[in-house]
């Protein structure tokens, strides 16, 4: 499930440890298995719910924002950058357990993209980038381009199951 490459993911910060005990590593690309779920779309919009699992016999933390790639075997890096928003909260991920973020993205062409055909190259897979971290893991993409240049919308990962907004 890991691999190499890929942007950053961003944070706010870290969060620590006590009492003594050995503290909680962050959560590396290898620790974690991605997964996408499609939502109902809606007109120009799609939406699907990223969901990291913690695949290590390791508790790990997360913070922040993940990093988000795009790729295909004759694109290794189609141009895909985010949009945050919301307030990120560290929490631990347990081994088996789960942190999710939703994702948004455009599938009408922008400006500068072709009205006819795809407004973008399609990807087969979704590189994502940990908070802090450089190595991303794999999802499998089957949701087509992503139009407006490749920009999604993206909230803080949580342990909560998102909703689309």
């Amino acid at each position: 499930p890991g691999g190499s490459g890929g942007g950053a993911g961003g944070s706010g910060g870290g969060a620590g440890g006590g009492g003594g005990q050995k503290p909680i590593d962050r959560c590396a690309a290898p620790m974690l298995d991605a997964s996408l779920k499609a939502y109902s779309p809606a007109a120009g919009n799609r939406y699907a719910r990223l969901t990291l699992t913690n695949i290590s016999g390791h508790a790990c933390k997360l913070f922040g924002f993940p990093g988000i790639g795009l790729a295909n075997p004759q694109n290794p890096t189609i141009p895909a950058s985010t949009r945050r928003g919301g307030t990120p909260r560290p929490f631990v991920v347990y081994p088996g357990g789960h942190a999710y973020t939703m994702l948004h993205w455009g599938v009408t062409p922008g400006m500068g993209e072709p009205d006819n055909g795809p407004c973008e190259p399609t990807p087969t897979a979704l590189h994502v980038t940990p908070p802090d971290e450089r190595s991303w893991t794999r999802a499998s993409w089957t949701f087509g381009p992503v139009c407006l240049h490749g920009v999604f919308d993206v909230q803080p990962l949580s342990p909560n199951i998102p909703q689309p907004q």
